[in-house]
Parts: structure tokens; C-alpha cells; sequence
């Protein structure tokens, strides 16, 4: 469709093309190419799967007649320079990748790589014209795309991506929002070529400046891999939380370019990594992720997952005004992705905006649904964030019944997610504690205590059914996660009350003393909104101040 122009449908073209490249990929390793790749011998069927048709003019890669000998093969608009120049010259499977790339581009010009209304013309523009870059005819297709769709179609095989198996790899990369490998032509490179094709008129200029260009891209392309070889370590060191060799790589590589993009992202992660692995967690590593982010956006203005790594730094600081502007401004920038309305909603919700972090929610609920994603696991984890936060707001608000609803399609979406079965035990703790005993058990196993929520829960739910030495196990364990002081402590005093050690419940009331409480939760009816590692979380001054009365209760009877 013609008006698709949007996220999904580049996704999509993406994808397509990839399934094509590899299929092309598997003919080029049995030997043969098919020479004739244009729309017309590409079937979608059914089930959306790209097929290729028409092998009539395939050839074994080491048959004699893979050469030129003056006839023209296949269709000429969508044929290799090459092979349209029919000159006795070996042609090999290069040629079908330029092929698919020009077939690429009419999927995002919509108009052909190669214009023109008779065999002369095509031609002409075939062998001596570069094609229109598409973002000059369509404005909303993506720049990598566009990198990746010219980078197939370049004159020289040689310029091409070298496999079909690499083509299909940065088309995936695309769509998983990873860097891909295809640059863009620098203005040297695009000088070289004016140079080639007018070399009769500047030869003895073109040749000086050639020689200059090739100088200059040698050191571009050595100090390039070289950054991305320090990034590369750099990660693997990360990975490991191997920290301080980790940023001795990355700033290495921001030394050789203070710019980079790759080598500025991973710095702030790297810093956001240190502040999650500390307790308590040191502030001072976010602000340096900030400083990191700034400079890739001052670099990189258009880029909106800059925008969206400097709004969750700013949620982890609980800057929250801020975050909503940095997550507002990458949504501007690119309004199809789910998880940005999710984050935008989940800092409206804390900000107690609720209508408008439903309208988010929704929004991106809507998203995680339609969109298709490269791979299966970020779509599952997509639509099971989206929905299991709408489903803790809708919960906080009263709209209990929508609630049930988003979490069940929150679980189906990713049964793997310990955050989805820690919502379900909490919205479900009072109605049907049995059921919730079992969706927090299940939330701690996956979460392999890295939340202390999920023991607070498992304590609560100790408490009801009048097991107290369980609910003290799970309080402490809670604590030990740094969960919530003072509400693990009122549970710790309701346990021991009731376990026969007035001393020691006294001593945990003590340190839940409401004055220390957040000054939310001081008022009878007030509430705490948090979002903390990208978890909307709602604490209620009526929960505490219940465990408050539990406790006082029978230790003032003794």
C-alpha cells in the first residue's frame, strides 16, 4: 500500500526483503544465481512469507555462460550495471543483490530505482547515474533503511554488501533498533565517483584527488574499526560487569572520536549499570549517564532513542517533569513505538496525570498489538510491558474488571515475566489470596530474588492466613532486598506480636515510625506513584496504616 509510509510498513518492508536475501543466500551457496530478481518473480503468500519465483535464467556460478556474450537477460530496470553493460565480464552472485536492493527501493520510493521510458534511457541512467536517495522522494523513510537499500544498489559489486546472508543481517538489525553496519557515502566518496564517471574531462585532477580520498578513507576506515573494535570489547567486558575494563574501552574509543555514538551510549549505560549494581545506589552515577546521553544527542539531534535513554535516567532520579519532556520529545520523533508511550504513560501515572497515562497506556497497548516485531521475544516482551502496566493503573484507579482483563493478556503475552505475575498477586491479595499466593511464588522463582516486592507480597500473604513465622522469613528477605523499610518492619511487628515477642514487634514498630513514612503516605487517603527500574508501583497509606493497627493492637493488650 502506497499509504503505508509508517513504522510498521518499513518494518515490514524490512523483513520482506531479509526473508528474500536469505533465500537468495541458500541459492548462492548450491551455486547457482537467479539474474532475473525483480517485484514481479517475488511472491508474498499467505502466511506472509516472501517466496522467489522464476529460475528460468539461473546459472550454475561456475558455468562458462554465467559470462555476458552481448544479449541482455532478465528485466533491464532492476539489472546489475553489469550485467546490463552485457560485456564479456564474469558475473557472479553480487548481481542478484543489486537486484533485490533496486526492487528495496521501489518498495520505499514507489517509483523505480532506475527511471526512464525506453531501453536507451534506462540504460544511460543504469550504467552513469547513481539513484535518487528515496528520503528525497519520501521523507518518512528511515535513514538506516535508506542506507542499507543504496548500499545494495551501488555500482560497483564491490560496494555491495558482500553476501546476500549480510544484506538479510543489517535489514534485521534494523528492525531490532540495533547500529547497522552500511554507512552512508561520505562527500569523498561521492566526489570519487563524479570523478569515475567524468574521467575523460578531470583525469589528471581526478587522479590527484582520487589518490587524496583513498589516503583520507584509509585512515577513516582504520580509526572506524578501530572504534568499533573497542566498543565490541568494551561490551563483552560490560557484560561480564567487568566495569572498569569496560570504560577503559569505551572512553579509548570516544578518544578517537569524542562524537560516537555507539562509544557515548555505552558509556551511559555502563553508568547506568554501576547505579543499579551499588546499595544504596550512588545518584551521581545517573548524572554522569546524563552527561554521556547529552553529548550523543548534541551529536545526534534527530535520534530518538538518545531522548528515550535520557528519560529513563531522569525517572531513575525521580525527576519526573524532566523525564515526561525527554520521553515526549523522542515520541515526537518517532510516535510507533509502543515502549515509549508505555514509559510516557508509567511517568504521567507517577506524576498523577492518570487520564493521560491512560490515554499513553492504551495507546501503547494498541501499538504492541499491531506492530510486527523483528524477533519474537521483543514482541512478547513489548506487549506484556505495555499491558501489565495499564493493568497496574487500571487496578490503581478502581477499574478493577478492565485490570484483570490487561493482566491476563499481559501473562499470555510472556508467562516469563516475573513483573506480570508480581501485578497479578497484587491486584488479586485481597479477592483471592490463594490464587495470588501462587502468582507471587511464582514471581520470586523468575525473578531470582532480584525483587523484594515479591517477598513483601509472600509475607502479606503469610500474614492473612494466620502464618507468622512464614511472614517473618519473607519480611526479612524483603528487607535484605531493600524493599520498603518501613512496611516490611510493620509486618515484622504484626508477625512477632502474634508469635509471642512483644520486645521484638516493639522494636519493629519503632523503626515504622509513620513519621519517617514518604509524606504521601502520612495522610489517611494519600498514595506513593514510583517507577523504579521501569516499574509502576503504587503504595497506599490505607495498607500501611492497616499493618500500623494490626500491630498496635495486641501489643497494647499486653
Amino acid at each position: 500500500s502506497s499509504t503505508g509510509r509508517g513504522r510498521v510498513y518499513y518494518r515490514q518492508v524490512a523483513r520482506w526483503m531479509a526473508d528474500a536475501a536469505d533465500a537468495l543466500h541458500y541459492a548462492h551457496s548450491e551455486g547457482i544465481i537467479h539474474r532475473d530478481i525483480k517485484p514481479g518473480n517475488l511472491i508474498l503468500s499467505n502466511d506472509g512469507r516472501i517466496m522467489i519465483a522464476d529460475f528460468g535464467l539461473a546459472k550454475d556460478i561456475n558455468e562458462a555462460s554465467v559470462t555476458m556474450t552481448g544479449s541482455l537477460l532478465g528485466t533491464l530496470r532492476y539489472m546489475s550495471p553489469e550485467q546490463a553493460m552485457a560485456k564479456r565480464m564474469r558475473i557472479d552472485h553480487r548481481t542478484d543483490i543489486y537486484s533485490l536492493g533496486a526492487t528495496m527501493y521501489e518498495l520505499l520510493a514507489f517509483q523505480p530505482a532506475v527511471p526512464g521510458e525506453d531501453e536507451k534511457e534506462i540504460l544511460g541512467r543504469l550504467i552513469t547515474r547513481d539513484p535518487t536517495p528515496p528520503r528525497r522522494i519520501v521523507s518518512t523513510v528511515p535513514r538506516d533503511l535508506e542506507t542499507i537499500c543504496l548500499k545494495a544498489v551501488e555500482k560497483s559489486p564491490d560496494a555491495r554488501y558482500p553476501t546476500a546472508r549480510a544484506f538479510a543481517d543489517d535489514l534485521r538489525r534494523f528492525g531490532s533498533d540495533l547500529p547497522i553496519v552500511a554507512r552512508q557515502p561520505g562527500p569523498l566518496t561521492r566526489c570519487a565517483k563524479f570523478i569515475r564517471r567524468h574521467k575523460s574531462r578531470t583525469i589528471a585532477g581526478a587522479a590527484l584527488l582520487l589518490l587524496c580520498v583513498t589516503v583520507y578513507m584509509s585512515h577513516a576506515k582504520s580509526r572506524e574499526s578501530r572504534i568499533g573494535a573497542l566498543n565490541d570489547t568494551g561490551s563483552a567486558f560490560l557484560d561480564r560487569d567487568e566495569f572498569a575494563d569496560a570504560e577503559e574501552q569505551f572512553m579509548a574509543a570516544l578518544h578517537l572520536d569524542p562524537s560516537s555514538q555507539n562509544a557515548l551510549g555505552n558509556m551511559a549505560i555502563l553508568r547506568k549499570r554501576q547505579y543499579y549494581n551499588e546499595w544504596p545506589p550512588n545518584p551521581a552515577y545517573l548524572r554522569d549517564a546524563l552527561g554521556f546521553i547529552e553529548r550523543a544527542i548534541a551529536a545526534y539531534p534527530r535520534h530518538a532513542p538518545n531522548y528515550r535513554d535520557k528519560g529513563v535516567y531522569l525517572r531513575e532520579l525521580n525527576r519526573t517533569d524532566e523525564a515526561i519532556a525527554a520521553f515526549s520529545k523522542a515520541l515526537e520523533l518517532d510516535r510507533e513505538d509502543a515502549a515509549l508511550w508505555v514509559n510516557l504513560g508509567m511517568m504521567n501515572a507517577v506524576a498523577g496525570n492518570a487520564n493521560d497515562a491512560l490515554d499513553n497506556l492504551s495507546r501503547a497497548t494498541k501499538l504492541a498489538d499491531e506492530t510486527e516485531y523483528a524477533r519474537p521475544e521483543i514482541e512478547s516482551y513489548v506487549r506484556s510491558y505495555a499491558w501489565r502496566t495499564l493493568a497496574m493503573l487500571q487496578h490503581h484507579v478502581g477499574r478493577h474488571d478492565e485490570a484483570r482483563t490487561s493482566i491476563r493478556i499481559a501473562v499470555e503475552a510472556d508467562r516469563q515475566r516475573w513483573e506480570t505475575h508480581l501485578f497479578r498477586a497484587r491486584m488479586l491479595i485481597d479477592e483471592a489470596p490463594n490464587e495470588a499466593t501462587t502468582a507471587a511464588t511464582f514471581a520470586d522463582q523468575l525473578a531470582d530474588e532480584a525483587s523484594g516486592k515479591a517477598k513483601r507480597l509472600l509475607a502479606l500473604l503469610a500474614l492473612q492466613r494466620n502464618d507468622y513465622t512464614a511472614a517473618v522469613q519473607h519480611a526479612q528477605a524483603a528487607l535484605a532486598l531493600h524493599d520498603a523499610p518501613a512496611v516490611n518492619h510493620l509486618i515484622l511487628a504484626v508477625a512477632h506480636a502474634q508469635l509471642g515477642s512483644p520486645a521484638t514487634a516493639r522494636d519493629h514498630l519503632a523503626q515504622a515510625d509513620p513519621s519517617a513514612w514518604p509524606p504521601g503516605l502520612q495522610a489517611q487517603d494519600g498514595s506513593v506513584n514510583t517507577a523504579a527500574r521501569g516499574l509502576l508501583w503504587f503504595e497506599t497509606a490505607d495498607e500501611w496504616m492497616t499493618l500500623r493497627d494490626e500491630a498496635v493492637l495486641p501489643l497494647g493488650k499486653r
